[in-house]
């Protein structure tokens, strides 16, 4: 548990305009900014956001006329949010680029600690 006197340090993983994920050295926290919402995932929770946003049929939500937003809620993180078929492909990109970075850190750390083992 991190006391209220801790300072966090974050690393960014991913940008794009509409947002970014950092992560806290201290918490292992995953820090999600998109557009105006903030929110801290541990990894569980952004790995159920990652499979969520992965396992949509995009073609039936195109095909859906009268479908304006798609409501996206993630109880255990208190994460709740209404966004358009665009806003929804823009957060799709951002947590697949900063599960691609978290992929290829792993990838270095487990190649780099093998060579000194």
């Amino acid at each position: 548990m991190l006391s209220q006197n801790t300072v966090c340090q974050f690393l960014e993983l991913f940008a794009s305009p509409q947002g970014s994920v950092t992560q806290c050295g201290l918490s292992r926290k995953l820090w999600l900014q998109f557009k105006d919402t903030r929110v801290a995932l541990n990894v569980r929770q952004f790995t159920a956001l990652y499979r969520y946003l992965n396992g949509l049929d995009w073609e039936a939500l195109l095909e859906e006329p009268n479908r304006d937003f798609t409501f996206l809620h993630l109880p255990e993180a208190d994460f709740f949010m209404a966004l358009g078929l665009t806003e929804l492909v823009q957060l799709q990109a951002l947590v697949e680029g900063a599960k691609t970075m978290l992929d290829l850190n792993s990838i270095l750390y487990e190649r780099l600690y093998s060579v000194f083992a």
